[in-house]
């Protein structure tokens, strides 16, 4: 007997998270980021990452694998198991106030598109480390 399932999908996003990074000290740069979990269920390739808009693409961003904790190339080919995207700017236009994010990708050759909500987390506020 064979099975075919149609539909199935290749790769899920967990949760989505945007963070402020506040900084303690006058002056001092305060950042956003954003924290992605993602389940792959087969063979997937990251293409892009945008906010909103297709215009407002993650350039730059760190893909770790989750099952030993190891950096990733974010264009290497990621098979079945759970991983974690991070993006952080100090320029908070590139993280708009959209409360989507897309991430497309290649799955067998064809390109697909997943969407998610980002959650907004509360400020990370950061202390500063003066000694007196």
């Amino acid at each position: 007997m064979l099975l075919t399932f149609f539909g199935c999908k290749s790769i899920g996003i967990k949760n989505v998270i945007k963070q402020e990074k506040v900084s303690g000290v006058p002056f001092g740069t305060s950042e956003t980021f954003i924290y992605i979990n993602l389940k792959v269920y087969d063979l997937v390739n990251i293409n892009t990452i945008y906010i909103g808009e297709k215009s407002n693409r993650i350039e730059n961003y760190s893909l770790y694998d989750l099952s030993n904790g190891m950096i990733l190339n974010p264009k290497e080919i990621l098979k079945k198991g759970k991983y974690y995207i991070q993006i952080a700017s100090s320029n908070n236009n590139l993280f708009n106030n959209s409360d989507e994010i897309y991430l497309t990708y290649y799955s067998y050759g064809k390109l697909k598109v997943i969407k998610s909500f980002i959650k907004i987390s509360d400020d990370l506020l950061m202390k500063s480390h003066i000694k007196s």
